[in-house]
């Protein structure tokens, strides 16, 4: 019996080994008058996208951290970005995936700097308000963990990559009004690899070829570069980190959106989001991309799965003026999934009974390969979530003639967080 559990196991390996991937991230910044803006994605198949918010305490800034739990099945919360009440940001990518880029041997601390007792990026993220700060640490201590890199933005526009040069930490400074950063050494000067990764160059190309910097440019960003693949885009985040707004996309869906203020979230006290529970689907049908409808009467049409939405249309951007109109229905259908790891069980079972020790372990091994290749696909990580079929309409008469007009809608659920829409525009005729 011993040589089947042998050849299972040597076979499921096999399957893991082949299928494992690099993490590709892509993260950038700008800042152009009074705007900082930053942006992430998270490329990864790890699809337990959480948000941690933890509140001032003694010594320690409130901090919102977003980022996956159970990575590697360790069944901890990992942050790679997130921003404090002092308006510092960072975001982190990997580095070095062992193949094209192996992992370097030689990261050692040659200088015998003093070590933390913790992760140094908490550390900074903790007591750091500012750019400066946050290199005057990274100078002071040693950091021990180099298989990656992270781009740190404050609330003044300034920006720092971080990352580890021949026997020391370099520092690399925004040289324009945005900084790119993506899986190869930004400080690489003499060999720049970093220059063919099509992800760095469609960033810098979007932000050098913008006069204005926006939460929809960088929406427009992180859709440009997101993947779909063994390690698809599970998390884009977009903050406005001089006002503290922070946009949530999940498994690159651009049409739907979860919005926080960071100060806001703060002062509910700490929370553990799970993002995937709250997404709906939502997305915004008619009128979109700037078409011409009748002002007399506009049928608005979206679809997705919350109970109840609120519309909201306005001539403002901002919808400061607009009424939200509440739209419920019945129609609510649930979103479940049969585990393959049911079957896997059946099988057992039936093993069991009729005593076959042989069976069960071929049946295992043969679940165990199926649920393996389910999970990891060779070329593409499935959506949890299918569209939406539930359709919503909502008819509006007496619009403004000639005017532009901005709309969405938001699920509108009590407790926990609401989806947005992507925010729309329409043009009224003239009467």
């Amino acid at each position: 019996m011993e040589k089947y559990v042998v050849k299972i196991l040597l076979l499921i390996t096999i399957v893991f080994m082949a299928n494992v991937t690099s993490n590709a991230c892509t993260v950038f910044m700008a800042a152009k008058g009074n705007k900082v803006l930053t942006g992430r994605n998270a490329d990864w198949s790890n699809l337990n996208a959480r948000m941690l918010v933890l509140p001032a305490s003694p010594e320690k800034y409130g901090r919102i951290y977003l980022g996956a739990e159970g990575g590697q099945g360790i069944g901890s919360f990992i942050n790679t970005t997130g921003m404090n009440d002092r308006g510092l940001w960072y975001g982190s990518s990997s580095l070095y995936d062992g193949s094209a880029f192996p992992v370097r041997n030689d990261i050692r601390n040659y200088y015998h700097k003093p070590t933390l007792n913790y992760d140094l990026v908490q550390k900074v993220m903790e007591v750091c308000s500012t750019v400066d700060e946050v290199i005057s640490y990274f100078t002071t201590y040693y950091y021990p963990v180099w298989n990656g890199h992270h781009l740190f933005v404050d609330r003044n526009g300034n920006s720092v990559i971080i990352e580890f040069g021949e026997k020391d930490v370099v520092f690399i400074r925004r040289k324009s009004n945005h900084q790119v950063m993506t899986n190869f050494p930004n400080a690489d000067t003499l060999n720049a690899r970093w220059y063919n990764c099509y992800r760095y160059k469609t960033a810098d190309r979007m932000l050098a070829g913008s006069q204005e910097i926006s939460m929809d440019l960088f929406r427009s960003i992180c859709d440009a570069v997101h993947h779909e693949s063994k390690s698809p885009t599970n998390l884009s985040t977009v903050y406005d980190v001089t006002n503290g707004n922070l946009y949530v996309y999940y498994f690159h869906n651009y049409e739907e959106v979860f919005v926080f203020n960071l100060y806001d979230e703060l002062a509910k006290g700490e929370n553990y989001y799970r993002i995937p529970d709250y997404v709906r689907q939502t997305k915004a049908r008619y009128p979109i991309g700037g078409e011409s409808v009748n002002p007399s009467s506009v049928t608005f049409l979206w679809n997705g799965n919350a109970e109840h939405y609120d519309l909201y249309y306005s001539t403002d951007p901002n919808f400061g003026d607009a009424k939200p109109i509440r739209m419920s229905t019945s129609a609510f259908p649930a979103r479940s999934s049969m585990k393959l790891s049911a079957l896997g069980f059946g099988a057992l079972m039936m093993g069991m009974v009729f005593g076959r020790r042989k069976m069960i372990l071929l049946m295992l091994g043969g679940v165990l390969m199926t649920i393996t290749f389910a999970s990891c696909k060779v070329d593409i990580v499935e959506s949890p979530f299918a569209p939406s079929s539930v359709e919503h309409r909502l008819t509006v008469e007496n619009l403004q003639p000639n005017a532009q007009y901005y709309w969405k809608v938001i699920s509108a659920e009590s407790g926990g967080i609401c989806s947005q829409s992507s925010v729309q525009t329409f043009i009224t005729s003239g009467q």
